[in-house]
């Protein structure tokens, strides 16, 4: 979905009336994206890897707010 997102982007570079189109699907792919990361968050959360693994809770909060930072960004 990311790399349909990119094309769509490409193409709205060319063709401006594909802009709306592009952050559209960009949209859609991103909000896929952080949910993936969410829902790894909450199994995580539900088997306990902050006991022994707290590197991985850190990295699935980074991907959530780098998601939620782009997500941001692209409706600006």
């Amino acid at each position: 979905m990311l790399w349909s997102s990119a094309l769509t982007f490409s193409i709205a570079v060319i063709n401006p009336l594909w802009t709306h189109v592009a952050i559209n699907i960009a949209n859609y792919s991103l909000s896929a994206f952080m949910s993936m990361w969410f829902f790894f968050l909450c199994g995580g959360f539900w088997f306990g890897y902050w006991i022994k693994t707290p590197q991985i809770q850190e990295v699935h909060m980074k991907l959530i707010i780098i998601s939620i930072v782009e997500i941001i960004f692209i409706n600006i």
